[in-house]
């Protein structure tokens, strides 16, 4: 019994928009809240919504600051290779065939509103641009090393004609 919605006092301003995604994701500091005390008529007396709260230890952590902790530990030991086009957080393992961004995962309610992603034409597209990097860098090796060769050449001519 923690809402003090039932003592008639209402509070705005808990959480805000986050800048990126532009929906209610982001819990403001208790300072930044706006409470209107007696805004209507209080469903219990104050004296016992307070003794009810002394008796019920507060939660160490909300149930979305739990999935959070998990989803940053999961984070860590699986490095983000792959990140969301929408909100740059870490694509992860949906299904078999299928990532999404893990804030849509991390939050009880989702955040990204970012689609489910295909990994198989995904993991084509990455393979053809690492095919297309690899094949340039080959080239351009090729380019130095005949570079070198046609230096050395010079070089021995040189000597040569000393």
């Amino acid at each position: 019994v923690r809402d003090e919605i039932y003592i008639g006092t209402r509070i705005w301003g808990k959480t805000r928009c986050s800048m990126h995604t532009g929906h209610k994701a982001v819990l403001n500091d208790e300072t930044e809240w706006v409470r209107l005390e007696n805004h209507h008529t209080a469903i219990i007396d104050r004296v016992l919504f307070e003794k009810a709260n002394e008796m019920h230890p507060k939660k160490k952590r909300s149930v979305a600051e739990s999935r959070t902790n998990f989803t940053l530990e999961r984070r860590k030991k699986q490095p983000a290779l792959l990140l969301c086009a929408n909100c740059g957080h870490s694509l992860l393992k949906e299904t078999e065939h299928l990532l999404k961004c893990s804030d849509a995962r991390t939050n009880g309610d989702p955040v990204c509103r970012s689609l489910v992603i295909r990994r198989e034409p995904l993991e084509e597209n990455i393979l053809g641009l690492v095919h297309q990097y690899a094949a340039s860098m080959l080239e351009k090796e090729k380019k130095v090393s005949y570079n070198r060769q046609c230096d050395y050449k010079e070089i021995n001519t040189a000597e040569l004609q000393k």
